[in-house]
């Protein structure tokens, strides 16, 4: 968990991302559903296919966390700086766009710093 916060004590938080968390928030794995969303990160806007397995659910988020895709007016991707936290799981979808978007990010970072 990349959260400040999680409400599960046998999870240790990595403290990335300013927001707190409960996992399995959207039920068990038998309660995995994929569902459409439509995202919006820098410019680029886009409606994928995001499937939902133990999701956990964002509960607090910080002034610094820029909310990139929601689901029945829930945050489920967000963005704080180059990190994301997702709710559901692109790859299973085929969907790289988040991942394409980090190495962008990690690469135009390491570029400046030459």
């Amino acid at each position: 968990m990349m959260s400040r916060s999680v409400n599960d004590t046998r999870v240790k938080s990595l403290n990335i991302l300013d927001i707190e968390v409960d996992r399995n928030a959207y039920g068990r794995q038998v309660n995995s559903f994929t569902d459409k969303l439509s995202i919006s990160i820098e410019g680029i806007s886009k409606n994928i296919t995001a499937t939902f397995i133990r999701a956990p659910k964002i509960n607090n988020m910080g002034k610094e966390i820029e909310i990139i895709s929601s689901y029945n007016n829930e945050p489920v991707a967000v963005k704080q700086g180059i990190h994301m936290g997702l709710a559901f799981h692109p790859e299973l979808d085929g969907i790289t766009l988040f991942h394409d978007f980090i190495f962008v990010k990690q690469f135009n970072k390491k570029s400046h710093a030459a």
